[in-house]
């Protein structure tokens, strides 16, 4: 919903802070950028990692050179939740759990991997040239849409590779 509301909000004139992620579609995407375009105010995507005082640090040390040249980048989040809630009556089922239903999400890639991929851009001053990665259905054989593990590889245009791997069905290591 991120995407209608903040269209509405540019359309009214209001400047915007939305929080990741900006919109559920490419098309949404392009919408909401042009309408920005148009309107003159501030549309701002808020990430946590942007002002969180631990990656703003590492960001200074990598930018100052005290920690050496990055040749890789390795993000992982991994933790024991199902994300499933309870549901007071089946017609709820897809509004209260939509995180498990690819129509309003995009997993854990843009539930959890977003807050940790965008160092790599942060990192680098470029996107990515190619992605490759996969996921699957591995644990929560609960009638959910979306995948329960992901393992993605991001290859930078300076050679640069990060890693994102998170699995919600065992927190050893994390987030």
């Amino acid at each position: 919903m991120h995407a209608p509301i903040s269209i509405a909000g540019l359309k009214a004139g209001k400047h915007v802070f939305c929080e990741k992620s900006m919109a559920r579609t490419v098309e949404q995407c392009k919408e909401m950028y042009d309408i920005y375009k148009e309107s003159g105010k501030v549309l701002y995507i808020g990430i946590q990692r942007l002002f969180d005082p631990k990656y703003l640090k590492a960001i200074e040390l990598i930018k100052n050179g005290t920690i050496g040249q990055i040749v890789g980048l390795r993000n992982f989040w991994y933790r024991n939740n199902d994300w499933r809630r309870p549901v007071p009556e089946p017609s709820l089922e897809r509004q209260i759990n939509w995180r498990l239903y690819k129509e309003y999400s995009g997993g854990l890639m843009t539930e959890l991997a977003a807050h940790q991929l965008q160092m790599g851009t942060w990192v680098n001053h470029s996107l990515p040239d190619y992605i490759t990665g996969f996921g699957d259905i591995l644990f929560w054989k609960d009638g959910r849409e979306v995948y329960d593990s992901v393992s993605v590889i991001y290859h930078y245009p300076n050679g640069l590779r990060m890693t994102f791997e998170s699995i919600i069905s065992n927190k050893h290591y994390g987030m």
